[in-house]
Order: structure tokens, then C-alpha cells, then sequence
């Protein structure tokens, strides 16, 4: 199954209900989105696309990502506020 951006128009019960649906899924699931709360209860491993590559990720090493990236944009804010 092919899902494109399939959270973009779901308030969060339909989101739940989805997640729920795609974990209930016995065959394979390619799904595209930013939005990385559905990818991190859905998926068991990221593809990344950059640079004109594709690189195969596990979820560990991508929450680890993520939380760091919200860490310094969290950190940037708040020294932003200091100044």
C-alpha cells in the first residue's frame, strides 16, 4: 500500500484510528509524510531521502535525530529570547 502525506487532513482521533488501522496491516506499507509523530508509530524503519540519496534508517537512530533537532531549535529560541 501507498500512502501520501495520509495525516494531512485528519484531526487527532482519525490520526489515531489510522495508526491503529496501519499496525492491524499484514502487507507492506510505503508511506510518505512530515509529519515525523505518525512515522514514529507507524513505521519500523525511515527511508531518508537527501542529496539525491536514499538512506535506509532504524527508528532509534531517527528519534534520536528528531529529539535532537527539536533540542536545539528549543535551545536557539530560548537564547534568541535572552538577547
Amino acid at each position: 500500500m501507498l500512502l501520501g502525506e495520509p495525516t494531512s487532513h485528519l484531526d487527532t482521533y482519525s490520526q489515531m484510528a489510522l495508526e491503529k488501522a496501519i499496525e492491524n496491516y499484514n502487507g507492506a506499507i510505503l508511506m510518505i509524510s512530515h509529519y515525523y509523530y505518525s512515522i514514529i508509530n507507524c513505521v519500523d524503519y525511515v527511508l531518508l531521502i537527501e542529496d539525491k540519496t536514499i538512506r535506509k534508517m532504524s527508528m532509534r537512530k531517527f528519534r534520536k535525530m528528531i529529539y535532537q533537532i527539536i533540542l536545539i531549535k528549543t535551545i536557539w529560541k530560548l537564547n534568541k529570547r535572552k538577547d
